[in-house]
């Protein structure tokens, strides 16, 4: 009686690998997860400078004080006031937009004020 060779699976490894490895590709570069619900606290630096630019020009245009201040408390930070002199003076050292540093500085004296 002869004896057949052993067969081995390697087939089955491989396929599990490149299959994980395609599977990690496609949902870390091709399609990532986006987080479209994400609160206004949990953005990141960038997001939050946005946020804050989006909020003083909104109260330039309407001067809606109570709305701003809500939105500014989503962002759970301490001291808004001081936090948008921070960002305008930063965005006037990279010498942004004059109407988004004027809008960022009104809403912080409107917040000092009260």
């Amino acid at each position: 009686m002869t004896e057949q060779p052993k067969q081995t699976n390697w087939y089955l490894l491989t396929g599990i690998i490149l299959g994980l490895l395609i599977g990690l590709i496609l949902s870390t570069m091709i399609f990532p997860a986006v987080n479209r619900y994400a609160t206004p606290a949990q953005l990141d630096a960038i997001g939050k400078d946005i946020y804050r630019e989006e909020i003083a020009l909104a109260y330039a245009a309407t001067g809606s004080l109570n709305r701003a201040i809500d939105r500014l408390m989503r962002l759970e930070q301490a001291q808004p006031a001081s936090i948008l002199i921070e960002q305008a003076q930063r965005l006037q050292a990279a010498g942004g937009s004059q109407q988004v540093i004027d809008a960022l500085v009104l809403l912080a004296e409107r917040l000092s004020g009260e």
